[in-house]
């Protein structure tokens, strides 16, 4: 591509249609044509081209119900690279935000959430990491609202008692 000026800028688009698609040193020269039509071309300078994490957003199915399930979704992933999106993206996730991703660097970009981390009513928050095949990453958040759900009672005796005699009945409950 031709640039005019004595500082040209080129665009990323620009330099992608010049095989400058990913992240590394390139080295590039600088021709000048004149204007009796005379080129001369510079010396070689390298182009140190950095990486660029790759973004996207971080969404959930709920609210839900205490035990019920929600599935956590990237969103949107892009990235600047042609070569990373080709590539594609690792994914992780955190689902009690405590520092461990409970999955790490995995291919899916949408999972369901272990029932474990939405077992009582309240607001979680889940942190995601989309990284790209250079190491590049973003952390985001995700907030799930679970819902209070009632417990169910179970009631458990005979169906008949007998005039006078002792009756039995087991009560217990479940609760998501």
């Amino acid at each position: 591509g031709d640039a005019a000026g004595a500082s040209p800028t080129l665009s990323w688009a620009a330099l992608q249609a010049l095989g400058i698609d990913d992240d590394g040193s390139f080295g590039v020269r600088v021709r000048a044509t004149y204007g009796n039509g005379q080129q001369g071309t510079s010396n070689p300078a390298t182009l140190a081209v950095v990486n660029t994490a790759p973004t996207a957003g971080l969404t959930n199915t709920g609210p839900a119900g205490e035990g019920s399930p929600v599935t956590v979704s990237f969103v949107n992933p892009a990235d600047p690279s042609a070569a990373d999106t080709a590539a594609g993206f690792r994914y992780s996730f955190d689902f009690d935000n405590d520092g461990t991703f409970e999955i790490t660097d995995g291919g899916l970009a949408s999972v369901a959430a272990p029932a474990q981390f939405l077992s009582d009513a309240g607001t979680r928050t889940i942190r995601g990491v989309i990284r790209d095949k250079d190491g590049g990453a973003a952390e985001l958040f995700t907030e799930v609202t679970v819902l209070e759900v009632r417990p169910t009672l179970i009631l458990a005796g005979d169906d008949t008692a007998a005039e006078g005699a002792i009756y039995t009945l087991h009560l217990s409950a479940t609760d998501p």
